[in-house]
């Protein structure tokens, strides 16, 4: 086994599905299992120990303000391939297309405790970045086994995450009491009481896109595909997905690619509903 995250507070898993390659390193022919994460990162490891092929480290990341929580000081950051998103989204990083609208994105950043991947939920609002769809979600990735190329969709998006004190009594949970068998899952859901949680998540204000009227506040593309050469951990090339009827490119996804044996890698998934085809070189 290999754990991508530690007590993972954020909903950063697995969501992609692992691809099995043979890729030459070191001089010969090695099995590995490739995983992609929402966080963008890319984890490559052997497939008969689980032992990293590439370099992993574990970094410090910001710990939790909450009363109470204890979170995990470090997570795994694989040096190759390199991460597919930055590590922090800045002021600089936010869309300057509306004047008015790049103000209020710049007045909600400020509000928000923003220290790079892996910042906790927090009570003041988090900015959660990437965002619980990704990086690289449902989507997965695919695999050139003639030019050892893997391609991988990538969003660039972010979410805003709010938790909530639920009331004192609610950590006094009645034993005839079962959270998320049914209707009591839903009543969780909906108001966060009766579970013994001391937090609870809005559903539909705790945690929303990092946009304003509807139009993500940081610049786009808000999507690519990413082409990493397996051979060396080097990223070839990445192009936006796609683009909406305004010209704007790089759309967020969840279509899986699709590569040929002809050195073609199809795509697709994107609001834009058009197939695109890339020569998977360039």
């Amino acid at each position: 086994h290999f754990q991508t995250v530690h007590h993972d507070l954020w909903d950063y898993d697995l969501a992609a599905p692992p691809v099995l390659a043979r890729i030459p390193h070191d001089g010969r022919p090695r099995d590995v299992v490739v995983q992609a994460t929402k966080t963008g990162f890319v984890f490559v490891l052997d497939a008969e120990t689980g032992v990293p092929v590439f370099r992993v480290e574990e970094r410090a990341v910001p710990a939790t303000d909450l009363p109470g929580e204890h979170s995990w000081p470090t997570q795994p950051f694989p040096v190759q391939p390199a991460p597919l998103l930055p590590p922090r989204l800045e002021e600089r990083d936010l869309w300057t297309a509306d004047p008015a609208r790049l103000e209020q994105c710049r007045t909600l950043l400020r509000g928000l405790r923003n220290e790079g991947v892996f910042t906790p939920p927090s009570l003041r609002g988090t900015l959660l970045y990437p965002m619980t769809g990704g990086g690289v979600n449902w989507s997965g990735i695919a695999f050139d086994p003639t030019s050892s190329r893997l391609f991988v969709p990538v969003n660039n998006l972010a979410h805003v995450l709010r938790l909530t004190p639920t009331p004192e009594g609610n950590v006094d949970v009645p034993d005839t009491w079962r959270p998320l068998h049914t209707l009591e899952g839903l009543w969780w859901a909906l108001t966060g009481r009766w579970t013994g949680l001391r937090y609870w998540t809005n559903p539909i204000r705790g945690r929303r896109l990092f946009e304003i009227d509807g139009v993500p506040c940081n610049a786009p593309p808000w999507g690519w595909l990413a082409a990493i050469d397996l051979s060396t951990g080097e990223l070839a090339w990445k192009v936006p997905t796609g683009s909406d009827a305004f010209g704007t490119q790089g759309l967020a996804g969840y279509g899986p690619p699709l590569a040929t044996a002809g050195g073609l890698v199809f795509h697709a998934g994107t609001r834009e509903l058009r197939l695109r085809v890339h020569d998977s070189a360039t």
